[in-house]
């Protein structure tokens, strides 16, 4: 069971957990009231990486920013492998200020990755608050791959946040 909830390369969970996780605090966040903050984010230019120096190298990037986001999270956050090179965090009762601090704790600790002292990544962030951003874990997802989008178009190594609603 643990084995299908696991990305085997990162060691983090998986898109399919993610999925099950968002839909289960927007449910029980639904009812009792609260907060939480997701997190995407990718890494900038990894096809550079794989295309310059080989998919092995590709991949130990990706286990080292798996690490980096590990050591940089409380216990209580949650981190996933989006998928391919993409990542995402759940920071349960996190609102969007300091959820973007954590995006930035996390940023830094992706830049300062070095593999072979040759061999860096730097990453761009996304961060979007339930339920400002968004009633259902859907909007969630789409407002943070939004923010992302915006600090990568925007020369990426960044974290930006979602715009509040138009009411």
């Amino acid at each position: 069971k643990e084995q299908t909830r696991i990305d085997g390369l990162t060691v983090l969970f998986n898109r399919r957990f993610l999925d099950e996780t968002l839909a289960t605090e927007v449910h029980r966040l639904s009812r009792y009231g609260g907060v939480f903050s997701l997190i995407i984010f990718d890494t900038d230019d990894l096809k550079t990486v794989d295309d310059t120096f080989g998919h092995l190298a590709g991949d130990r990037l990706l286990r080292a920013v798996g690490d980096a986001v590990k050591g940089s999270i409380r216990s209580s956050d949650v981190p996933f492998r989006y998928g391919g090179d993409e990542f995402a965090i759940v920071l349960p009762n996190t609102m969007n200020d300091t959820a973007m601090a954590v995006a930035e704790r996390v940023r830094v600790r992706v830049s300062e990755i070095r593999i072979d002292n040759k061999i860096s990544i730097t990453a761009s962030f996304g961060v979007a608050t339930w339920p400002t951003h968004g009633s259902g874990a859907n909007d969630i997802i789409i407002a943070a791959d939004l923010a992302l989008y915006r600090a990568k178009n925007d020369g990426g190594n960044k974290c930006e946040t979602a715009p509040d609603p138009v009411t």
